[in-house]
């Protein structure tokens, strides 16, 4: 007796002979034979149906997925992810994405917001820094330094002192003090408006030694900033450079003490606004030092207000130039 079924394009031929036995072990022998071929041809037909299915592909595990800029983007929110990678997205984007941004952040300052603790600013203030991040590597990327702290940026600050300055013969007519910027992981829009301020450098003088500060003007309208940015990781310690006023900037000053207290957060008769902190002195303290003892006193000459520190005649201010490195 011979048996054949078609299964998925295979042909499966069973064929049993029997000599002379009963026709009950014929009736049996054929139903293991045909059952016999049927199991063949389900497993013919899955055999073709895996063979031919494709396996799905994976993903890859989460510690194994391309990061968006480098290690960077571990410094973002997860709802900031960009779509592109910041060192070859187009820089028109990046600024108006910026521009964006900083907008709903001014906007929620202006009308009397709490930026320090309401939820809405938080958030807005976390999309205003992703895209600033990403707006200063394409812009100034190529001058950003990794530090253990983080992404920095440095600025050469040459200061020529005026005639009146005590032992100029002896000590010279002008100083360089390197300043390094505050990592962008913790002050973006703080970094982003001084490093735009450098780059468009049209002039700028200190005016004034408060003697807790050294107060500089800047000229060429440039930005201020939208909101006081502050990180409790840089703060306003001896040597450090924050913005005079508040939201703040462009006008600046060194710090000549530890003035945590005086310019951190709830001072100056805030409960919670801090001036915002972000560069510090790396080389040049003798200059800076030599500008605190000997600039801006009284007893040296200067025509200074001396309750407030302010100078009073432009041509004692101490000119500054600032390059990017």
């Amino acid at each position: 007796t011979g048996i054949n079924a078609e299964c998925g394009g295979s042909s499966i031929d069973v064929t049993m002979r029997s000599g002379g036995a009963g026709r009950a072990g014929k009736t049996s022998a054929r139903t293991m034979a045909i059952a016999g071929a049927l199991l063949g041809c389900v497993g013919l037909t899955a055999f073709h149906i895996f063979a031919r299915s494709p396996v799905p592909p994976q993903p890859a595990p989460r510690n194994m997925r391309r990061p968006i800029y480098g290690a960077l983007d571990r410094t973002q929110p997860l709802w900031e992810e960009p779509t592109t990678d910041a060192p070859t997205a187009n820089l028109k984007t990046l600024l108006q994405d910026e521009a964006k941004a900083r907008s709903i952040v001014r906007d929620l300052k202006s009308h009397g917001v709490v930026m320090e603790t309401d939820r809405n600013a938080q958030e807005a203030i976390g999309k205003l820094q992703g895209a600033t991040r990403k707006l200063i590597m394409r812009k100034y990327g190529d001058h950003a330094r990794v530090r253990p702290g983080g992404t920095v940026f440095e600025v050469e600050m040459t200061v020529r002192f005026p005639e009146a300055m005590p032992n100029v013969v002896d000590r010279g007519s002008t100083g360089t003090i390197r300043i390094q910027t505050a990592p962008i992981s913790e002050m973006p829009h703080a970094v982003w408006l001084f490093l735009e301020m450098v780059a468009d450098w049209k002039g700028g003088k200190f005016h004034r030694n408060a003697g807790h500060v050294l107060q500089a003007m800047v000229v060429g309208g440039h930005q201020g900033l939208s909101f006081q940015e502050y990180s409790h990781k840089f703060p306003h310690v001896k040597h450090t450079l924050g913005y005079a006023g508040r939201p703040g900037g462009p006008a600046f000053y060194i710090s000549t003490i530890d003035n945590t207290r005086n310019h951190g957060p709830a001072s100056q008769g805030s409960k919670t606004e801090a001036d915002s902190c972000f560069a510090k002195v790396i080389e040049g303290f003798n200059v800076v030092a030599r500008m605190h003892t000997s600039w801006g006193h009284k007893q040296h000459g200067f025509a200074v207000d001396e309750s407030s520190g302010f100078l009073a005649k432009s041509e004692e201010f101490i000119n500054i130039d600032l390059k990017m490195l």
